[in-house]
């Protein structure tokens, strides 16, 4: 069972991106649940005017949007304008960056962003929680 994707992208560090099916340890059972790391997630700098929606989600670390010559700096960029192109291009590109009403708004729709490009859907990385048979939990 394929565990990560490599989703390509040529502004950042190395080409590109990870998305991973994590699994994880509930008290319904193991589960796994698609997973983006590291990302960046904060309140759009213009209320989603520029942006499209008030919470967004990008796909590198948080140093990575202090770059000031870098492609992701203008978004940190003090004027303006410089926001401004920098949505347009990001726009015009189709950028990764995931878009929502709220934090996890935004980050869930940068995994759509992700499962989209990999050619996957949802439920090829979403698995509820489960006990395997003979082993459930025992209180």
């Amino acid at each position: 069972m394929k565990t990560e994707w490599r989703i390509p992208f040529k502004h950042l560090p190395g080409g590109g991106f990870f998305l991973a099916r994590e699994t994880y340890l509930s008290d319904d059972g193991f589960g796994h649940r698609p997973l983006i790391l590291p990302v960046t997630v904060t309140q759009a700098r213009f209320r989603g005017e520029y942006e499209g929606a008030p919470w967004v989600c990008f796909p590198c670390a948080p140093e990575m949007m202090s770059v000031t010559n870098g492609p992701w700096g203008a978004w940190a960029d003090p004027d303006n304008l410089a926001c401004q192109q920098f949505w347009h291009t990001a726009t015009l590109e189709a950028w990764p960056i995931g878009r929502g009403q709220d934090a996890s708004g935004a980050y869930n729709d940068l995994i759509a962003v992700a499962l989209d490009r990999a050619g996957l859907k949802w439920a090829d990385v979403l698995v509820a929680p489960f006990w395997p048979p003979g082993r459930e939990r025992k209180n």
